[in-house]
């Protein structure tokens, strides 16, 4: 069982590994005009920033959510398996 637990928590660091670019690419458009820096749209973005902060910048906030997201998803997971054994419990062999 912890090999399964070790193998769900790589997968989630690489599906956010793959998704913190795009957040960070959303939330600068988002602020945009509103006291920072104005973009004519994703791609303006993703140039201004590469070119201000590096490559690294697309990659802000990835430890932090790393880190949460194993007690996240085990929450999620406990909650989810107790949840299934109320509603719908074991049938029972008689």
């Amino acid at each position: 069982m912890l090999y399964n637990i070790k193998h769900l928590e790589g997968t989630v660091v690489i599906c956010w590994a793959i998704a913190t670019p795009m957040d960070v690419v959303k939330a600068r458009l988002q602020m945009s005009g509103a006291g920072g820096r104005e973009y004519s749209g994703v791609l303006h973005c993703m140039r201004v920033s590469v070119r201000e902060e590096g490559v690294r910048v697309f990659f802000k906030g990835l430890l932090l959510n790393s880190l949460r997201a194993f007690p996240v998803n085990a929450i999620t997971f406990l909650s989810y398996e107790s949840l299934m054994k109320i509603f719908y419990p074991p049938a029972s062999h008689s």
